[in-house]
């Protein structure tokens, strides 16, 4: 998402809120493991039902139909291929919902990529993260828009992100599932950050939701023999709710950026996400 969604957000094509909503209305076109199973029948009404009875709480219909064996690599492919199909790119969603010409733009974004003002290369693409170079501005949001993201964000999520990663590099045979589940969470995630001026937050889960999409576009599964992908994985989403704790208390990031354990943290995690790359 993230990369093309911020740099319209940076040319004033679109806002925040335009981006946030956009991010949703992708997600939710998302269509259920469920959904295409029975419609292709790749799996009988049956197994379906018994699927749904026995499903233990906490599981997704998914792990459940794996565990009892339904679910072939043959199936698990063509779920996901049929998933990722069925998802309008975020620029057909934002030119078709705010009436704005994508087509035309992308050669404007490719230009001004290498021409952007100093004051907005805090990104990831363009920081110093040797020596910490970053420049974040702490603005003042609601009470209500900061509580929305710290409840998004919540520790069933955290979990949720945690065991995901880890069952990926696994290579689960669940895997293409997970994988877009796990994209999907992350793209919430970020459009919720950037709706509530969360920047570091924003940065952090940017660069993560980039490391996933390259995972995604990745057939040979290279970055999982990285012998640093799930640690640093795992390290990120630390420094992530590290940063959840501040806000939670504080009302915005400033006072971890202040500290600097919590900043060499960010810098560290950031500098080792983007050696992914």
């Amino acid at each position: 998402m993230g990369f093309f969604g911020n740099r319209l957000v940076e040319m004033g094509v679109i806002n925040r809120e335009q981006l946030a909503e956009a991010l949703l209305l992708q997600s939710d076109q998302l269509v259920s493991t469920f959904e295409i199973c029975h419609e292709k029948q790749l799996i009988s009404c049956k197994d379906l039902v018994k699927a749904i009875g026995v499903r233990e709480s906490g599981d997704t219909f998914t792990s459940t139909c794996n565990k009892l064996g339904f679910l072939s690599q043959k199936v698990i492919s063509e779920v996901s291929e049929h998933q990722k199909a069925s998802r309008q790119p975020l620029g057909q969603i934002i030119a078709e919902t705010f009436n704005i010409d994508i087509a035309s733009l992308s050669e404007v974004l490719d230009q001004q990529r290498d021409d952007r003002p100093a004051q907005v290369q805090n990104h990831v693409a363009e920081e110093n993260v040797d020596d910490g170079g970053y420049a974040f501005e702490f603005a003042k949001v609601s009470g209500e828009t900061k509580r929305q993201y710290i409840d998004f964000f919540s520790n069933e999520i955290k979990q949720f992100l945690e065991t995901s990663i880890q069952k990926v590099v696994a290579q689960d045979s669940d895997y293409d599932t997970l994988l877009m589940k796990l994209e999907e969470t992350l793209q919430q995630l970020t459009a919720a950050a950037n709706f509530a001026r969360m920047q570091i937050s924003f940065t952090l889960l940017e660069v993560l939701t980039q490391v996933i999409e390259a995972l995604s576009d990745d057939p040979e599964r290279s970055l999982l023999k990285n012998g640093d992908f799930l640690p640093t994985r795992l390290t990120v989403l630390d420094v992530l709710w590290e940063l959840h704790r501040f806000i939670e208390v504080s009302g915005d990031e400033r006072e971890f950026w202040e500290n600097n354990v919590s900043k060499g943290n960010f810098v560290g995690a950031i500098t080792k996400l983007k050696a992914l790359l």
